[in-house]
């Protein structure tokens, strides 16, 4: 067809009427100028809201620039196939219909094309996310050096692989098209056959390609994909194993950049822990990693090494796949190097250990931490620390905690602990952490801190004091020297030091607030516990406590913390001392804290630092949390609350099975002593006041929520809410006449009480004026008291309500979902049919 325009945008138009204007708007505003210069096809691809009258607006008003297609719904190749056929432009573009184009960008990129014309046939711009979720997407990093043509055949990791975000010479689509056998993948196979012909790229750094992100806990694609049976087969056979034959077809071989880019969209899958059941049969699991060992005999050792998304060991499982045997061993100088090939290899001193705890006690330094080892090196290795001429055997034990890659696992954890006397410590000791293996000793050559370790290598002058020992980071180890005041005053200033000299946000402030914490500790009489429910919210097992210590332990300082917008920060001010949630106050009270008693285990509820909880690591480490719950843990919990997610000093509990299932069961790692059965601090306040009320307590489902803001303490809904399972069953029996009728018959009122992630959501659920819903503001308590029947799904807030003897009805319409792993915990000891109270 006859180019008449610079430029034919191309948009699929599907559901998008609320976003459509502004898109459209952001192609007709460029600065290029719309009417001589830019022609748009608009391709309804069946749409069935009001799309199509907004596309036929815009035709109206921009007959020579628009055309309209409207079309039986094929997906969004098939209308990105209908729109080629009219397109009229030097350069085409898709944007999608619900994403953005920078005004300038149009201009910038015929800028470029006019310059380097003969240089390349694609042109990409950097993508940007914006609406629900800000920032930039990671595959940026080509536009570091600016703007600039790309030699692929060097830059070989320079991808590309959306057609949105990029604009291509109309004639290079000449016998192309969209693959209608992809779901996924569909614009990096038509772009890559674009690529190959002259191997280089343009990258235009100065436009922007702005992709709506609908909601902060909208999935990605790889997330939802991962569901999908396309997403495994369809993406091997007809983009992988495809573009491998297209390539050998074209120029007899596979450029290294479309090696990379193929294994680069291979790899998401490899992160995955499994493939979900519901997904792929076990026959269809085996054809597809059939399919993986085809492709990767044409894929070069080093393009797997060379995956920056790609995890050390999902490097080896993915080599493993490829030759199908087992690794060679052999000795390089003091190391020991393992693998497949010379480019497809790993060093056995590479394999890193993780320190998670600290201590130093009158008579032992102690240090805790982890190992994780290739599923080929399971019970051939050992071993052993060693300071100066003293050595100690360690003693592995399985952490439980394995990775594992689509069902199969390729890397186990053990922990260790290494006890060094104080008495074996000199003044300059070196502790190394060693491997053996076979004949050969192999120091570690990483040593990394886990959240709870007070060190961090990462930071010069890192340091650990307690008890006249000190402890600093080294790349590879720790150092352990005794250590006077003296000593220890030189050390904290040379931390100071480094904090100054760091450009991190916050850091020259961190050193204020630890030189008044050493003045400040030299006077402090009493030890500072600090209480706290949610951050918007008191009424829970914090308060109830706190309301305790203020009335009966004198010699403990007691503060609560609560944002200061909470409506109950004023009620908890006439109670005790009160914290504002991350005001300077709060953060120089928590480097004083002795005990932290929450009853949520959410550190950004209560961590003042953010991004600077770093510059404080050491101090923050003395600090003991005491876990008040804020239910009775009937499930299993224990991927959250483990000893090393969540390093709990006390773990209260009320019930004699749930203390059982916390202290037996293997992956929560905690000791007896650190599991207390006492009963929850706020059933003191329970008390009966019954109103003939019916309350619905619905629980939350994480897997319907965004993201937390740390600041208010909110999570936000991820898209499709009110289509959810959830929502429908609530809304059908809150506003069931029948219920209603019964409910008015014998004088009773039905009322809503939903989870606290929850509400401000529940929206439309309630339709009717004579449901009471109580709000954020209403505390359990008066709730318990009032109501005479509880309806909950599943709910531990009503162990609090059978504790005064009052009928539960469970509602339960959804229990695989739940239970299926993607809520926050899975199926425990409980059984609601045997255990259930009601």
């Amino acid at each position: 067809m006859e180019q008449q325009f610079k430029f034919s945008v191309i948009m699929s138009v599907y559901k998008v009427e609320e976003y459509l204007e502004e898109a459209i708007e952001s192609i007709v505003n460029q600065d290029i100028g719309f009417k001589d210069n830019i022609q748009i096809i608009l391709v309804n691809d069946g749409s069935p809201d009001n799309s199509e009258e907004i596309c036929l607006k815009y035709k109206e008003m921009y007959p020579e620039n628009i055309e309209y297609i409207k079309q039986e719904n094929g997906g969004v190749s098939s209308a990105r196939n209908a729109g080629m056929a009219l397109a009229r432009g030097r350069y085409i573009n898709f944007t999608d219909s619900d994403d953005l184009l920078t005004p300038n960008t149009m201009s910038a990129v015929w800028d470029f094309f006019e310059e380097h014309q003969n240089e390349t046939d694609v042109v990409s711009i950097p993508l940007y996310f914006f609406d629900g979720q800000t920032g930039q997407h990671l595959l940026n990093y080509k536009f570091k050096n600016g703007t600039r043509v790309i030699d692929l055949t060097k830059e070989y990791d320079a991808i590309q692989l959306s057609m949105s975000s990029a604009f291509v010479k109309s004639e290079c689509l000449e016998g192309l098209s969209f693959d209608l056998r992809l779901a996924y993948c569909e614009d990096a196979q038509i772009m890559q056959k674009i690529l190959i012909k002259k191997q280089t790229m343009g990258v235009v750094r100065e436009a922007k390609y702005m992709y709506r992100r609908r909601t902060s806990g909208e999935r990605s694609a790889v997330q939802q994909g991962g569901e999908s049976f396309d997403w495994y087969i369809s993406v091997i056979r007809y983009f992988q194993l495809h573009m491998v034959d297209y390539c050998k077809q074209e120029l007899g071989y596979v450029p290294k950049f479309v090696q990379y880019i193929l294994t680069y969209d291979v790899q998401w899958r490899f992160k995955q822990r499994d493939i979900p059941a519901v997904t792929m049969t076990e026959e269809q699991k085996d054809e597809y990693f059939g399919y993986v060992h085809e492709f990767l005999q044409d894929i070069d050792d080093e393009i797997v090494m060379k995956q920056r998304q790609l995890f050390r060991e999902h490097k080896f499982y993915v080599l493993k796949i490829k030759y199908q045997k087992e690794p060679e061993f052999y000795r390089e100088g003091n190391d020991i190097r393992f693998g497949f090939s010379e480019k497809g290899s790993f060093l056995f001193s590479e394999t890193s250990v993780g320190c998670d705890f600290l201590d130093i006690t009158k008579d032992y330094v102690r240090i805790e931490g982890m190992v994780a080892f290739f599923s080929v090196l399971f019970d051939k290795v050992s071993m052993y620390a060693q300071l100066g001429d003293y050595k100690y055997p360690l003693e592995l034990t399985e952490r439980y905690s394995y990775s594992k890659s689509l069902g199969r696992e390729v890397q186990r954890a053990y922990g260790f602990v290494i006890q060094i006397p104080v008495s074996e410590i000199g003044k300059e000791n070196k502790l190394r952490i060693m491997y053996k293996f076979k004949d050969t000793d192999i120091e570690a050559k990483t040593i990394f801190s886990r959240a709870f370790y007070p060190l961090d290598v990462k930071y010069a002058n890192s340091y650990f004091y307690k008890n006249k020992i000190i402890v600093r980071a080294t790349k590879n180890g720790v150092m352990i020297n005794r250590c006077s005041f003296i000593k220890h005053a030189i050390a904290e200033a040379a931390f100071l030091r480094s904090l100054l000299s760091s450009k991190r946000r916050g850091y020259a402030k961190a050193v204020g607030f630890r030189i008044v914490y050493h003045i400040a500790k030299l006077f402090k009489r009493k030890p500072v516990w600090i209480m706290c429910d949610r951050a918007n919210k008191a009424g829970d097992n914090a308060e109830a406590l706190f309301r305790y210590v203020v009335d009966k332990h004198p010699e403990i300082n007691a503060y609560f913390m609560i944002n200061g917008d909470s409506p109950d920060y004023e009620r908890m001010s006439k109670i005790g001392k009160v914290l504002k949630k991350d005001s300077y106050k709060h953060k120089f009270k928590m480097l004083l804290c002795d005990v932290l008693a929450s009853s949520h285990a959410e550190k950004d509820n209560f961590n003042p630092y953010e991004g600077r909880y770093l510059a404080y690591r050491d101090i923050l480490a003395k600090n003991k949390f005491v876990f008040l719950q804020h239910g009775v843990t009937k499930d299993d919990v224990s991927k959250w609350l483990n000893r090393y997610n969540q390093n709990i000093a006390g773990f209260v509990t009320a019930a004699v099975p749930e203390h059982a299932s916390i202290v037996q069961g293997r992956d929560y790692h905690y000791s007896e002593d650190q599991i207390w059965l006492t009963g929850f601090p706020r059933f003191d306040r329970l008390v009966n006041r019954d109103e003939k009320i019916i309350t619905v307590i619905p629980t939350w489902r994480k897997y319907l929520m965004g993201k937390l803001d740390h600041l208010t303490g909110n999570w936000s809904l991820r898209a499709g809410f009110e289509q959810s399972e959830f929502f429908l069953y609530y809304s059908k029996l809150l506003n069931d006449e029948r219920l209603h009728e019964a409910a008015k018959k014998y004088g009773y009122k039905i009322a809503l009480l939903p989870h606290p992630n929850l509400q401000g959501y529940t929206g439309n659920l309630v339709k009717r004026d004579d449901v009471l819903c109580f709000g954020k503001d209403t505390e359990y308590v008066d709730v318990y008291a009032k109501s005479s029947l509880i309806v909950t799904d599943y709910s531990s807030a009503v162990f609090d309500f059978a504790y005064i003897h009052k009928p539960i009805i469970y509602f339960q319409f959804d229990v695989d979902a739940f239970f299926s792993g993607d809520h926050t915990y899975s199926k425990g000891y409980f059984d609601y049919v045997k255990n259930g109270f009601g």
